[in-house]
C-alpha cells in the first residue's frame, strides 16, 4: 500500500513538475513573445498614433518572469527628424510637441503575460525614474506670445492623451504614480523673447490616476485624485530675455491643500543684455521670502486646467521696478521686450487657464520704482507696504490694462512713501496711504510737496496737505469716486519770471507750467471724481515781487468731467466756495511791499467747461456774495469800497459804493505823480437784472436787461495852483466805443445824481463851485455793439443847477467809432443868476449883482474836432460888479463895474416890455481844444455863446484877447482870459495851445 502511495505520489510529483516545467516553459515563451511584441508594437503604434511625428525608442524592455510586470529602461520619445523637418518646411508643426528621456519605468500590479484582455488596465504603481521632459510651444498657439486672451483652445492637429491610447486601451488606471528626480521644461518658441519654464530634480507623486473616455470631463488635473511634488533644491522656474524666476524650495500637495515656496527671486538678465547689447524698455527685480497657498484645488474642464485656493500669503518682499519707456536716448532699446506686455494671465496661461483665490495677504513688502524721464531717473519708494485682497480671478476675460478687475476687492496700506522726481523738479513725502475698495475708501495723511531746486526756470509747487480722503471708490478702466475730500491744503505756487531771449525786450515762449502739469496729468488719466470738497484751504500764488493768497474753510466741486484725461479740458456741474479769504501783495525794487485782501467771499459756479488749449470758457450760472470790499486803484491814490456785493440768478447788486482817496482834496494833486484832479464818488446802490453771464463766455458779448444807479454824489476839484503837463483827452463816448467788453443794456437809469465841481484858482485860497443836484436820467440803446448806421445812445435827464434852476436835457452819443457826431439839447426853466456867484467870485474875481434867466434853450451838434451851438438865453436885469481885494477884504471897483454894466446888455430881449423886441439868438461854430475833457468841450461851446448873448460878439471876444484893462476884466469875468500863470507853462514855450485844424 505504501508502495502504491509512493507510486501515486511519484506520478503526482512528476505531473506537477511537468506542469510546472510546462508552465515555466509556456510562461517563458509567452513572456518572450510579449516582449518581442511590445518592442515592435510600442514603437509602431506610437508612430501610428502620432501620424509618424514621434519616434519611440528604449534601451531595454523586459517583463518580470514570475510577476509579468513590465519594465522599460532608457526610454526616449522624440519627434522623427525627417517628419519634423518636412512639417517645419511646410510651417505645419503641431502647436505643442515634446521631447522625453526617461531612465526607467516600472509598471506594477498587473501580470501582462497571462492577461488575455488589454483594453482594461489597472495598475497598482508606476515607478518613473529620472525623467527629462522638454515641451515646446509655438507662438501662434500660445497666449503668452501673442498677447491674446482666448476662451477655448482648438486642437486641430494635436490629440489628447486618451485619443492616442483609445485604439488599444479603453481604460488605464494607476493607484500610485511615483516620479523621482524629474526635470521638466516648457519652451515657448518662435518669439522675439523666448520663455522657458523649468523644474529640475523634483519628486512627483500622483494618486488615483484614471484615463478613460470620461477623464477629460472629470475635472481632475493630470487625471488624478491628488498629487504632490517636492523639491528642496534651488530652481530656475522661468527664464526669458528679460528676467529669471528662481526659488530655493517648493512643496505642493493637493491632499494637504497647500503650496509652499521659499526664497523666490525675480532677477533681470543684465549679463545677457550686456552680451547682446539689448535692453528692455522696462523690467523688474523682486525677492520674496515665502509664498504659501492654502486650500488649493485643481480641476480640469474642457481640456483646460483651473486652480482655486482659499488663502494666498506672501511674506517679506522686496520689489524694484524700472520703467525706461519714456527715455528718449536708450542705446539700442529692446523693442521686442515682453515685460511691458506680460499680464498675470499671460504668465499662467501655458499651464493654467484660470486661477481663483478667496483671500490674498501680502505683508511687509518693500517697493521701489524708477522712471526714466527727460534724461534723468526719478525714484519712488515705499519701505513698508501691506496688501490684502479678496475674490481674485485671473482668466482670459480681463482685457489688457484692466488688471485691477482681477479682484473683487482690494485693501492696502503704505507708510513713509517718498518720491524724488528729478525731471519734474519736485519731491513728495506721504506719511500714510491706505485704500479699501470693499468700503470704497481711500486715505492719505501728512502729504508734503517740495521743489528740488528753487532756481528752476519752470514754476513749482511747495506745501503740505493734512489729509486726502476719497469715498465711494470704484474701478472701471480707471479709478472713479463719489467724493474727494482734501483737508487743510497749504500750498504755494511759485511763478517764475519769463526768460529773456537774445532779442532785447523779448521773452521766450517756454511753458513754465510744464513741471506742475506733468505732476497732475498722470492722476487725471486714471482718476474720475464726481464731487470734491476742500476744507481749510490756504493757497498762495507767488511771483518774484508779487503774491496772491487765498484761503477758505470749504470748497465743494460736483459733477466733474475730465475730457480726454487731461487737465487742459475740464468741466463740472457746480463749484461752491464758502467764506473765502483773498489777499494780494505786490512791490518792486523801488517801492515798498503792499498787501490788500478780501474776506467773506461766497462763490458758486454752475455748468462750467474750460478748454485751456482753445482758451474757451463756458458757464451756466455764476453766484458771488461778499462784503466790505476794499480795492486799491491808481497805485493807491484811490480806494474802491463796496459795502455789499450780491451776484445771483442773473442779477447783480452793489450797495454803498465809494471811490475815495486817502488824501484830502486840497493835497491830492500835490501827492499824485501827474497832478491829476481829485475825485470822490459815492453811490447808494447799483442794480443789474437779467445779466447773461453764460452768453458772454460763448459770444463774448455781455447783455444786460436793466441797470439802475441810485443816490450818486460825484465831487471833483481842479487845483490850478499846480502846473499840469497837457495831454490829449479822448471824448467820453470813445471810452464806451473802445471798452474791452462788448455790451448791450436794454434799459438804464440814474436816480438822485448830484455833481459838485470845484476849481481852485491860481491866485486864491477859496475854490469856485458849480453843482447839479437831484438829477435823474434814463438811457436807451446803451451799447457799444453797432447794429445800424448813425446809431446813438440816448440819455434823457433832468435836475437842478446851483440848487435853483431846473433843467432837462437829451444827449445823443454815437455807438460807431466811425461815426463821429453827438447831439445835446437842453432847457433851463429858470435861474437866479446870483447863484452863479459861488463859482464866479473865486475865479473872476467878479460877482453878479442882480439878474435872472428863464426858458434858456440850447442845441449842440458836434464831433470830437468842432461843434455848432444854437443858444436862446433870455434874461432880465443883469448887473455885475468887478472886485478887488485889499487888506484881506473884498470890495467893488466902482468905475470899472459901471463901465462893465454899460458894455453888457442888462436884458434879452433888449426891451422885454415891448412885444416887438426880438430875442438875441446865438448860432456859432467852435473848434475844440483837445487837451481838455468832454465837459470842458461843452463849456468851450457854451461860454462864447453866453458872452455873445449878453452883448459881446464872437469877433469882439477874439479881439478882446489882445486888449488890456477893462476888457481883460470882462474876459476874466466870463473865463475868457487865456493868459497862463507861469506855473502852468510846461513845454509850451509861453505859447497858447492851438486847437486842431480842420
Amino acid at each position: 500500500m505504501s508502495s502504491k502511495i509512493r507510486k501515486i505520489l511519484k506520478h503526482t510529483v512528476i505531473a506537477i513538475l511537468s506542469l510546472v516545467v510546462l508552465f515555466l516553459v509556456l510562461n517563458l515563451f509567452l513572456t518572450g513573445r510579449l516582449e518581442r511584441y511590445l518592442k515592435k508594437e510600442l514603437i509602431e503604434r506610437t508612430a501610428k498614433a502620432t501620424d509618424g511625428f514621434y519616434r519611440l525608442s528604449f534601451d531595454k524592455l523586459s517583463i518580470s518572469f514570475f510577476k509579468g510586470e513590465l519594465r522599460l529602461e532608457g526610454i526616449s520619445l522624440e519627434p522623427d527628424s525627417m517628419v519634423f523637418e518636412h512639417l517645419a518646411a511646410l510651417d505645419s508643426l503641431p502647436d505643442t510637441y515634446v521631447s522625453t528621456r526617461i531612465e526607467g519605468i516600472d509598471f506594477k500590479g498587473i501580470n501582462l503575460v497571462w492577461r488575455w484582455n488589454y483594453r482594461q488596465l489597472h495598475f497598482n504603481t508606476f515607478e518613473i525614474r529620472s525623467p527629462e521632459v522638454r515641451i515646446y510651444g509655438s507662438s501662434e498657439s500660445n497666449p503668452l506670445a501673442s498677447g491674446l486672451a482666448v476662451d477655448t483652445v482648438e486642437h486641430t492637429e494635436s490629440k489628447t492623451l486618451y485619443e492616442v491610447i483609445s485604439p488599444y486601451i479603453d481604460a488605464l488606471s494607476v493607484k500610485t504614480l511615483n516620479l523621482e528626480n524629474a526635470s521638466i521644461s516648457y519652451n515657448v518658441e518662435k518669439q522675439v523673447s523666448p520663455i522657458i519654464y523649468t523644474l529640475s530634480n523634483v519628486s512627483f507623486h500622483a494618486y488615483g490616476f484614471m484615463l478613460d473616455s470620461t477623464s477629460s470631463r472629470s475635472g481632475k488635473l493630470l487625471y488624478c485624485d491628488n498629487f504632490d511634488f517636492v523639491t528642496n533644491q534651488p530652481q530656475t522656474l522661468l527664464v526669458n530675455n528679460d528676467f529669471r524666476l528662481e526659488t530655493d524650495s517648493i512643496c505642493l500637495s493637493t491632499q494637504d491643500s497647500i503650496i509652499y515656496i521659499q526664497k523666490i527671486q525675480l532677477l533681470p538678465q543684465e549679463l545677457l543684455w550686456g552680451e547682446t547689447n539689448r535692453k528692455p524698455t522696462n523690467y523688474l527685480e523682486g525677492k520674496v521670502q515665502t509664498v504659501e497657498i492654502q486650500g488649493i484645488h485643481f480641476r480640469r474642464e474642457d481640456a483646460l486646467n483651473h486652480l482655486s485656493a482659499r488663502n494666498f500669503e506672501i511674506q517679506s518682499s522686496d520689489i524694484k521696478v524700472y520703467d525706461l519707456t519714456r527715455e528718449k536716448k536708450l542705446a539700442n532699446a529692446d523693442a521686442d521686450s515682453l515685460v511691458q506686455a506680460l499680464s498675470l494671465y499671460d504668465v499662467i496661461s501655458p499651464v493654467l487657464h484660470s486661477i481663483s483665490v478667496d483671500q490674498i495677504r501680502i505683508e511687509r513688502t518693500s517697493l521701489h520704482y524708477s522712471l526714466a524721464l527727460k534724461g534723468q531717473i526719478e525714484d519712488f519708494s515705499i519701505p513698508e507696504f501691506n496688501f490684502h485682497a479678496e475674490g481674485l480671478l485671473i482668466d482670459s476675460l480681463v482685457a489688457p490694462g484692466e488688471e485691477l478687475n482681477y479682484f473683487r476687492s482690494i485693501a492696502f496700506e503704505a507708510n513713509d512713501i517718498q518720491g524724488i522726481m528729478r525731471a519734474r523738479n519736485h519731491r513728495f513725502d506721504i506719511k500714510r496711504l491706505a485704500m479699501n475698495t470693499a468700503s470704497g475708501s481711500f486715505h492719505m495723511d501728512s502729504i508734503w510737496l517740495r521743489p528740488l531746486s528753487v532756481r528752476s526756470r519752470n514754476d513749482y509747487l511747495s506745501g503740505c496737505i493734512d489729509t486726502v480722503r476719497i469715498d465711494g471708490l470704484a474701478y472701471d478702466k480707471g479709478i472713479s469716486a463719489d467724493l474727494l475730500m482734501i483737508r487743510s491744503p497749504r500750498l504755494v505756487y511759485y511763478k517764475t519770471p519769463s526768460v529773456e531771449s537774445s532779442d532785447k525786450g523779448k521773452s521766450t515762449s517756454v511753458n513754465s507750467r510744464v513741471d506742475v502739469e506733468n505732476l497732475l496729468n498722470p492722476f487725471l488719466q486714471y482718476l474720475s471724481i464726481r464731487k470734491i470738497q476742500i476744507q481749510n484751504a490756504n493757497v498762495t500764488l507767488a511771483a518774484k515781487k508779487d503774491s496772491i493768497r487765498f484761503s477758505t474753510p470749504l470748497i465743494s466741486l460736483a459733477g466733474i468731467r475730465i475730457f480726454k484725461n487731461s487737465i487742459y479740458q475740464i468741466g463740472f456741474d457746480r463749484f461752491d466756495l464758502s467764506d473765502g479769504d483773498f489777499s494780494m501783495s505786490w512791490g518792486s525794487d523801488t517801492t515798498a511791499l503792499r498787501t490788500e485782501g478780501q474776506k467773506d467771499i461766497q462763490l458758486v459756479l454752475e455748468n462750467v467747461l474750460v478748454d485751456l488749449k482753445k482758451k474757451t470758457f463756458q458757464l451756466g450760472d455764476l453766484q458771488l456774495q461778499t462784503k466790505d470790499i476794499d480795492i486799491p486803484l491808481d497805485n493807491g491814490f484811490y480806494r474802491l469800497k463796496i459795502g455789499d456785493l450780491d451776484l445771483r440768478k442773473s442779477g447783480l447788486r452793489l450797495d454803498n459804493v465809494h471811490l475815495v482817496s486817502p488824501y484830502s482834496k486840497m493835497e491830492f494833486a500835490y501827492k499824485q505823480s501827474k497832478h491829476q484832479d481829485w475825485f470822490d464818488v459815492k453811490v447808494g446802490n447799483v442794480r443789474l437784472n437779467d445779466v447773461d453771464i453764460p452768453g458772454y463766455f460763448s459770444t463774448k458779448e455781455l447783455r444786460v436787461g436793466g441797470l439802475w444807479i441810485n443816490d450818486v454824489l460825484l465831487q471833483n476839484l481842479k487845483n490850478r495852483k499846480i502846473p499840469v503837463e497837457p495831454h490829449i483827452v479822448p471824448m467820453i463816448y470813445e471810452g464806451l466805443q473802445k471798452a474791452p467788453v462788448r455790451f448791450k443794456i436794454d434799459t438804464a437809469s440814474v436816480a438822485n445824481f448830484s455833481v459838485v465841481y470845484e476849481e481852485l484858482p491860481v491866485k486864491g485860497d477859496k475854490p469856485g463851485k458849480l453843482y447839479f443836484t437831484d438829477m435823474n436820467g434814463q438811457f436807451s440803446g446803451l451799447t457799444n455793439i453797432v447794429s445800424y448806421p448813425e446809431q446813438f445812445i440816448r440819455l434823457h435827464a433832468d435836475g437842478n443847477l446851483m440848487g435853483s434852476g431846473h433843467f432837462t436835457a437829451t444827449w445823443q452819443l454815437p455807438v460807431d467809432s466811425l461815426y463821429d457826431r453827438f447831439l445835446l439839447d437842453a432847457r433851463l426853466d429858470s435861474l437866479d443868476l446870483l447863484s452863479l456867484n459861488e463859482i464866479v467870485k473865486p475865479l473872476a474875481p467878479a460877482e453878479v449883482v442882480s439878474g435872472w434867466a428863464q426858458d434858456v434853450v440850447f442845441h449842440m451838434d458836434a464831433s470830437s474836432r468842432k461843434g455848432r451851438i444854437r443858444l436862446d438865453f433870455p434874461y432880465r436885469k443883469l448887473k455885475v460888479a468887478l472886485l478887488k481885494e485889499k487888506d484881506g477884504e473884498t470890495t467893488q471897483k466902482g468905475f470899472l463895474s459901471r463901465l462893465a454894466n454899460l458894455v453888457l446888455r442888462d436884458n434879452n430881449p433888449a426891451h422885454p416890455e415891448r412885444k416887438d423886441s426880438k430875442l438875441r439868438k446865438v448860432d456859432m461854430e467852435i473848434v475844440r481844444d483837445p487837451y481838455h475833457s468832454t465837459f470842458n468841450y461843452l463849456w468851450q461851446m457854451l461860454r462864447p455863446a453866453l458872452v455873445e448873448s449878453v452883448g459881446v460878439s464872437k469877433k469882439e471876444q477874439d479881439a478882446a484877447l489882445k486888449v488890456a484893462g477893462f476888457f481883460t476884466k470882462v474876459k476874466r469875468f466870463f473865463g475868457l482870459d487865456k493868459k497862463k500863470d507861469k506855473r502852468e507853462e510846461i513845454d509850451t514855450n509861453n505859447k497858447e495851445i492851438e486847437p486842431l485844424k480842420e
